[in-house]
């Protein structure tokens, strides 16, 4: 299942590129995300969990940056499984930063999302659901620190 959205922020694009690079900034801002760390020169494990309906989803992730083109473009592979569920998620995602006439930087992401295990029994209407309300906090949240406002 394909997920896409975009929303403009009040900052130039290298700034909003120094701030989605650092995973110090970001764990705050990807929700369910408690905990990441740098486990190589583009990979990193993250502590990952969220609630899609009835069911509670919690992975240690394995993000690998498979290609930077900085400050427009990052692609990335996030793979991650719940033991506990018997569940598997794997995202091939892209993000981009398109400078605007104004001075603010469109952020667009394109995320290829595959599920399996009991995980994969909710169906897409409920995942692009979940996935639409945390890309919202998502992009509420790096506004937010990118721009000053609480």
């Amino acid at each position: 299942m394909v997920i896409e959205s975009s929303f403009a922020v009040q900052a130039p694009p290298q700034k909003v590129w120094d701030f989605i690079v650092d995973p110090t900034q970001m764990v705050g801002c990807v929700p369910g995300c408690s905990k990441v760390e740098q486990t190589g020169e583009n990979t990193y494990r993250a502590t990952m969990s969220a609630k899609v309906a009835y069911i509670t989803f919690s992975a240690n992730t394995e993000v690998t940056i498979t290609r930077l083109d900085p400050p427009r473009e990052l692609e990335s592979v996030a793979k991650g499984e719940d033991k506990r569920l018997g569940s598997n998620v794997q995202i091939a995602a892209t993000l981009r930063l398109t400078p605007q006439a104004d001075g603010a930087t469109e952020v667009a992401y394109r995320a290829d999302v595959s599920l399996w295990g009991k995980l994969g029994t909710l169906g897409e209407p409920v995942f692009r659901q979940k996935a639409t309300q945390m890309g919202k906090e998502f992009a509420q949240c790096v506004k937010s620190k990118l721009e000053g406002q609480p």
